[in-house]
Formats: C-alpha cells, sequence, structure tokens
C-alpha cells in the first residue's frame, strides 16, 4: 500500500491542487456577493418614486431628453431645485421645487407625467382656491391658465398643459407674467 502522507502534507501536490480550486470558488462567490450587492439598490428602486439629489442624477436615470427643464427662472427664484422625486412606474412622473431666495416659503413647482399618469400626488404645493380660470396660447400649444391661493393664503398661479406625450403643470407664486415665461421656455 502507498503511502499518500506527503501528498496532503501542506505543499504537496494534492493539497495546492484542491487548495487553489477551493480559493478560486471561494473568490468567485465573493466577487458575486460583492457584485450584486453593490448593484441591489438599483435592482430595489426599478422605476418607483424616490427622492433625487440633483439634475444629473436625474438626467442619468430618466435620460436628458425625457427631462423638460425651464431655460428662464424668474428673479428670486434659486437654481437647482431644492427638492426633486421622480418614478418611472407605473407611470412616469418627475417634480421638482425651486425655493424662492432667502425665504422658506414655496416658489415654484414643476410636475411632468406620462398622460396616463396622475400629477396630484407630485404636487408639493398646490391652488387651494381657484379664483380665475382662462386658455393662454403658447407656441401654438393650449394652456390652461389659474389663479387663485395656495396653503397658507399665498397667491400663487398654475400653467397646465400637455403635448404628445407628457402632462406639464407649473404651480408658482411669481407673478402670473413670470409664470407665462416660464412657460414659454419649456414648451418647444
Amino acid at each position: 500500500m502507498k503511502d499518500n502522507s506527503n501528498s496532503l502534507q501542506k505543499g504537496g501536490p494534492l493539497f495546492t491542487l484542491k487548495g487553489t480550486v477551493f480559493m478560486l470558488i471561494i473568490s468567485a462567490l465573493i466577487a458575486t456577493t460583492l457584485y450584486f450587492a453593490n448593484h441591489l439598490p438599483s435592482l430595489m428602486d426599478s422605476g418607483f418614486v424616490r427622492q433625487y439629489s440633483d439634475i444629473e442624477e436625474l438626467k442619468r436615470v430618466f435620460g436628458a431628453g425625457t427631462i423638460t427643464i425651464p431655460s428662464y427662472f424668474p428673479e428670486g427664484i434659486k437654481w437647482p431645485p431644492s427638492f426633486i422625486i421622480a418614478q418611472k412606474r407605473p407611470f412616469m412622473a418627475i417634480a421638482m421645487e425651486f425655493q424662492p431666495t432667502g425665504s422658506a416659503t414655496k416658489g415654484l413647482n414643476i410636475v411632468q407625467t406620462d398622460l396616463k399618469g396622475n400629477p396630484t400626488a407630485f404636487k408639493r404645493f398646490h391652488l387651494n382656491s381657484v379664483k380665475g380660470e382662462a386658455e393662454h396660447l403658447i407656441k401654438g400649444k393650449r394652456l390652461v391658465f389659474k389663479v387663485g391661493t395656495c396653503q397658507g393664503g399665498i397667491a400663487c398661479n398654475s400653467l397646465s398643459w400637455h403635448d404628445q406625450r407628457f402632462y406639464y403643470e407649473i404651480i408658482s407664486t411669481a407673478s402670473p407674467l413670470e409664470t407665462i415665461k416660464i412657460a414659454e421656455s419649456m414648451i418647444r
């Protein structure tokens, strides 16, 4: 009978081969586990509503061509948005809130949703009472313009419209003329 005690000793050929295979398997398992742990947040997110830290993160997730951002902001409104929430499912929706400079009160809220979506859930502030409503035409688009008051009796107004893909609404404490200029900068 052959004595295999030498091959099982540290440094023996059998020990090295089995040890190497074992270490490769363990390393592969650890690498796979770390890979999935790293991607777990994005797998869990899968498009449901969440807060975004900035516009760039929002563009990375939704694509820059999907997001409509005004190019005009009235004086006294801070850029960048102070609050951004968005979702891809069950319908696409993006809400951005902009604060006025030197104040903690609401200033500007922009909501963009799929046509099948419900924008109400994404409004951080809204008109509590409507004192007047009219249609307004900008670049061939028919907009609904409302004037009234928001929470706390603050004067505010809103403009809403849609295109082939999205519904848009701007709610603002700025003057009606400034709100119209914001909408003009968003409509292509």
